[in-house]
Protein backbone atom coordinates (compact mmCIF):
# COMPACT_ATOMS: atom_id res chain seq x y z
CA UNK A 1 0.00 0.00 0.00
CA UNK A 2 1.46 3.34 -1.05
CA UNK A 3 1.98 6.01 1.55
CA UNK A 4 0.93 9.56 0.91
CA UNK A 5 4.12 11.53 0.45
CA UNK A 6 3.72 15.25 1.13
CA UNK A 7 4.55 17.48 -1.83
CA UNK A 8 7.96 19.07 -1.68
CA UNK A 9 7.69 22.77 -0.93
CA UNK A 10 8.93 24.97 -3.76
CA UNK A 11 11.92 27.02 -2.82
CA UNK A 12 12.06 30.68 -3.63
CA UNK A 13 9.36 33.12 -4.62
CA UNK A 14 6.56 32.39 -7.13
CA UNK A 15 7.29 33.59 -10.68
CA UNK A 16 4.48 36.16 -10.49
CA UNK A 17 6.04 37.77 -7.42
CA UNK A 18 9.47 37.76 -9.03
CA UNK A 19 8.06 39.47 -12.13
CA UNK A 20 6.33 42.07 -9.98
CA UNK A 21 9.52 42.74 -8.03
CA UNK A 22 11.52 43.02 -11.24
CA UNK A 23 9.09 45.57 -12.66
CA UNK A 24 9.12 47.54 -9.39
CA UNK A 25 12.92 47.63 -9.42
CA UNK A 26 13.05 48.86 -13.03
CA UNK A 27 10.45 51.52 -12.20
CA UNK A 28 12.44 52.59 -9.15
CA UNK A 29 15.69 52.93 -11.10
CA UNK A 30 14.03 54.95 -13.86
CA UNK A 31 12.19 57.25 -11.43
CA UNK A 32 15.22 57.89 -9.22
CA UNK A 33 17.39 58.69 -12.22
CA UNK A 34 15.00 61.47 -13.17
CA UNK A 35 15.87 63.06 -9.83
CA UNK A 36 19.61 62.41 -9.62
CA UNK A 37 22.64 61.28 -11.61
CA UNK A 38 23.90 57.75 -12.08
CA UNK A 39 26.84 58.60 -9.82
CA UNK A 40 24.57 59.74 -6.98
CA UNK A 41 22.18 56.81 -7.24
CA UNK A 42 22.56 54.17 -4.51
CA UNK A 43 21.44 50.57 -4.24
CA UNK A 44 19.86 51.40 -0.89
CA UNK A 45 17.58 53.98 -2.51
CA UNK A 46 16.51 51.55 -5.22
CA UNK A 47 15.76 48.82 -2.68
CA UNK A 48 13.72 51.22 -0.54
CA UNK A 49 11.75 52.62 -3.49
CA UNK A 50 11.05 49.16 -4.93
CA UNK A 51 10.35 47.66 -1.48
CA UNK A 52 12.78 44.80 -1.91
CA UNK A 53 15.86 43.76 0.01
CA UNK A 54 19.37 44.65 -1.09
CA UNK A 55 20.28 40.94 -1.35
CA UNK A 56 17.57 40.62 -4.04
CA UNK A 57 19.20 43.39 -6.07
CA UNK A 58 22.69 41.99 -5.72
CA UNK A 59 21.43 38.52 -6.62
CA UNK A 60 20.29 39.74 -10.04
CA UNK A 61 22.71 42.64 -10.64
CA UNK A 62 26.21 42.60 -9.15
CA UNK A 63 26.65 46.37 -9.36
CA UNK A 64 24.77 49.64 -9.69
CA UNK A 65 26.01 50.09 -13.25
CA UNK A 66 24.71 46.69 -14.38
CA UNK A 67 21.35 47.51 -12.81
CA UNK A 68 21.10 50.84 -14.64
CA UNK A 69 22.22 49.21 -17.90
CA UNK A 70 19.60 46.49 -17.49
CA UNK A 71 16.92 49.13 -17.12
CA UNK A 72 18.10 50.89 -20.28
CA UNK A 73 18.14 47.68 -22.30
CA UNK A 74 14.66 46.78 -21.08
CA UNK A 75 12.92 50.15 -21.23
CA UNK A 76 14.72 52.08 -23.97
CA UNK A 77 15.99 49.46 -26.43
CA UNK A 78 12.55 48.30 -27.71
CA UNK A 79 11.87 51.85 -28.93
CA UNK A 80 14.91 51.61 -31.19
CA UNK A 81 13.84 48.49 -33.08
CA UNK A 82 13.00 48.90 -36.75
CA UNK A 83 11.00 47.19 -39.51
CA UNK A 84 13.12 44.72 -41.46
CA UNK A 85 11.97 45.50 -45.03
CA UNK A 86 13.82 48.74 -45.65
CA UNK A 87 16.57 49.89 -47.94
CA UNK A 88 19.97 50.57 -46.41
CA UNK A 89 19.38 54.33 -46.50
CA UNK A 90 15.88 54.04 -45.00
CA UNK A 91 17.18 51.79 -42.25
CA UNK A 92 19.97 54.21 -41.43
CA UNK A 93 17.63 57.20 -41.36
CA UNK A 94 15.22 55.40 -39.04
CA UNK A 95 17.92 54.24 -36.65
CA UNK A 96 19.46 57.72 -36.49
CA UNK A 97 16.10 59.42 -35.91
CA UNK A 98 15.03 57.03 -33.15
CA UNK A 99 18.37 57.25 -31.36
CA UNK A 100 18.30 61.06 -31.40
CA UNK A 101 14.71 61.04 -30.15
CA UNK A 102 15.64 58.67 -27.32
CA UNK A 103 18.74 60.62 -26.30
CA UNK A 104 16.74 63.85 -26.38
CA UNK A 105 14.30 62.46 -23.81
CA UNK A 106 14.61 61.24 -20.21
CA UNK A 107 16.92 58.38 -21.18
CA UNK A 108 19.57 60.73 -22.54
CA UNK A 109 20.65 61.88 -19.10
CA UNK A 110 20.95 58.26 -17.97
CA UNK A 111 23.06 57.24 -20.96
CA UNK A 112 25.36 60.23 -20.46
CA UNK A 113 25.74 59.31 -16.79
CA UNK A 114 26.71 55.74 -17.61
CA UNK A 115 29.28 56.89 -20.16
CA UNK A 116 30.73 59.31 -17.60
CA UNK A 117 31.02 56.53 -15.01
CA UNK A 118 32.73 54.37 -17.61
CA UNK A 119 35.62 56.80 -17.93
CA UNK A 120 36.93 55.85 -14.50
CA UNK A 121 35.55 52.31 -14.45
CA UNK A 122 36.73 50.25 -17.46
CA UNK A 123 34.33 47.42 -16.56
CA UNK A 124 31.36 49.78 -16.88
CA UNK A 125 32.64 51.11 -20.20
CA UNK A 126 33.06 47.60 -21.55
CA UNK A 127 29.63 46.50 -20.32
CA UNK A 128 28.03 49.55 -21.94
CA UNK A 129 29.72 48.75 -25.24
CA UNK A 130 28.95 45.02 -25.10
CA UNK A 131 25.30 45.28 -24.10
CA UNK A 132 24.23 48.58 -25.60
CA UNK A 133 26.49 49.79 -28.41
CA UNK A 134 27.72 46.56 -29.98
CA UNK A 135 24.33 44.91 -30.79
CA UNK A 136 23.06 48.07 -32.50
CA UNK A 137 26.32 48.70 -34.29
CA UNK A 138 26.36 45.13 -35.58
CA UNK A 139 22.73 45.36 -36.77
CA UNK A 140 23.30 48.66 -38.59
CA UNK A 141 26.45 47.41 -40.29
CA UNK A 142 24.51 44.31 -41.37
CA UNK A 143 21.83 46.54 -42.93
CA UNK A 144 24.47 48.50 -44.82
CA UNK A 145 26.17 45.29 -45.92
CA UNK A 146 22.82 43.98 -47.14
CA UNK A 147 22.35 47.17 -49.12
CA UNK A 148 25.83 46.80 -50.52
CA UNK A 149 25.13 43.22 -51.57
CA UNK A 150 21.84 44.29 -53.18
CA UNK A 151 23.57 46.92 -55.29
CA UNK A 152 22.41 49.98 -53.33
CA UNK A 153 26.04 50.68 -52.45
CA UNK A 154 29.11 49.91 -54.50
CA UNK A 155 31.45 47.14 -53.53
CA UNK A 156 34.17 49.49 -52.26
CA UNK A 157 31.89 51.02 -49.59
CA UNK A 158 32.98 50.22 -46.02
CA UNK A 159 29.81 49.66 -43.92
CA UNK A 160 31.64 49.74 -40.58
CA UNK A 161 33.34 53.07 -41.36
CA UNK A 162 30.09 54.59 -42.61
CA UNK A 163 28.32 53.47 -39.44
CA UNK A 164 31.02 54.79 -37.10
CA UNK A 165 31.25 58.14 -38.90
CA UNK A 166 27.52 58.78 -38.49
CA UNK A 167 26.91 57.42 -35.00
CA UNK A 168 30.24 58.72 -33.72
CA UNK A 169 29.06 62.20 -34.70
CA UNK A 170 25.77 61.62 -32.85
CA UNK A 171 27.51 60.63 -29.62
CA UNK A 172 29.96 63.53 -30.00
CA UNK A 173 27.23 66.15 -30.27
CA UNK A 174 25.08 64.41 -27.65
CA UNK A 175 27.84 64.39 -25.02
CA UNK A 176 29.59 67.69 -25.80
CA UNK A 177 26.68 69.80 -27.00
CA UNK A 178 28.67 71.16 -29.92
CA UNK A 179 25.50 72.08 -31.82
CA UNK A 180 21.74 71.51 -32.10
CA UNK A 181 20.87 67.90 -31.32
CA UNK A 182 17.83 67.58 -33.59
CA UNK A 183 16.25 65.27 -36.13
CA UNK A 184 17.45 67.62 -38.84
CA UNK A 185 21.01 67.11 -37.64
CA UNK A 186 20.51 63.37 -38.03
CA UNK A 187 19.04 63.79 -41.51
CA UNK A 188 22.07 65.81 -42.58
CA UNK A 189 24.42 63.16 -41.22
CA UNK A 190 22.77 60.52 -43.39
CA UNK A 191 22.43 62.78 -46.42
CA UNK A 192 26.12 63.74 -46.51
CA UNK A 193 27.60 60.32 -47.35
CA UNK A 194 24.66 59.23 -49.49
CA UNK A 195 24.70 62.51 -51.43
CA UNK A 196 28.37 61.96 -52.22
CA UNK A 197 27.61 58.40 -53.29
CA UNK A 198 24.87 59.70 -55.63
CA UNK A 199 27.17 62.29 -57.17
CA UNK A 200 29.89 59.70 -57.64
CA UNK A 201 27.34 57.23 -59.06
CA UNK A 202 28.07 54.84 -56.24
CA UNK A 203 24.47 54.69 -54.99
CA UNK A 204 21.88 52.79 -56.99
CA UNK A 205 18.11 52.70 -56.54
CA UNK A 206 15.10 51.28 -58.34
CA UNK A 207 11.78 53.10 -58.68
CA UNK A 208 8.82 51.08 -57.37
CA UNK A 209 5.33 52.11 -58.47
CA UNK A 210 3.32 49.31 -56.89
CA UNK A 211 1.32 49.20 -53.68
CA UNK A 212 3.14 49.70 -50.41
CA UNK A 213 1.78 49.81 -46.89
CA UNK A 214 3.33 49.31 -43.48
CA UNK A 215 1.88 47.17 -40.70
CA UNK A 216 3.80 48.41 -37.68
CA UNK A 217 0.78 49.08 -35.45
CA UNK A 218 -2.61 47.54 -34.75
CA UNK A 219 -4.24 50.48 -36.54
CA UNK A 220 -2.20 49.68 -39.65
CA UNK A 221 -3.43 46.08 -39.50
CA UNK A 222 -7.03 47.22 -39.15
CA UNK A 223 -6.64 49.46 -42.21
CA UNK A 224 -5.34 46.57 -44.32
CA UNK A 225 -8.05 44.24 -42.97
CA UNK A 226 -10.72 46.79 -43.98
CA UNK A 227 -9.24 47.04 -47.48
CA UNK A 228 -9.27 43.26 -47.80
CA UNK A 229 -12.89 43.06 -46.58
CA UNK A 230 -13.90 45.59 -49.28
CA UNK A 231 -12.16 43.51 -51.93
CA UNK A 232 -9.43 46.11 -52.31
CA UNK A 233 -6.23 44.15 -51.83
CA UNK A 234 -3.64 45.45 -54.30
CA UNK A 235 -0.99 43.20 -52.78
CA UNK A 236 -2.75 40.17 -54.29
CA UNK A 237 -0.73 40.51 -57.48
CA UNK A 238 -1.50 36.96 -58.54
CA UNK A 239 -5.19 37.89 -59.00
CA UNK A 240 -4.23 40.91 -61.11
CA UNK A 241 -2.03 38.70 -63.27
CA UNK A 242 -4.85 36.22 -63.84
CA UNK A 243 -7.29 38.98 -64.78
CA UNK A 244 -4.80 40.23 -67.36
CA UNK A 245 -4.45 36.75 -68.82
CA UNK A 246 -0.88 36.32 -67.56
CA UNK A 247 0.41 32.90 -66.60
CA UNK A 248 1.93 32.58 -63.12
CA UNK A 249 5.10 30.57 -62.83
CA UNK A 250 5.40 28.59 -59.61
CA UNK A 251 8.82 27.71 -58.31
Amino acid sequence: MKKNVPATARKGRPPSEMAASHAAIMDAVYTLLQEKSVRDLTIEEVAKRARVGKPTLYKWWPSKATLVLAMLCERMAPNLEKPTVLTAEESLRLRVRRLIDAFSGPFGKIVAGLIAEGQSEPAIRQAFFDRWVSPRRTATIADLQRGKNAGELRSDTEPDLLNDAIFGAIYYRFLLGSGPFTRRFGEELVEQPFQRLIQQEQLLAYRYNGFWGCMDTFKDKQTLDDMYARGEAPWEVWKTAQKNGLELIHA
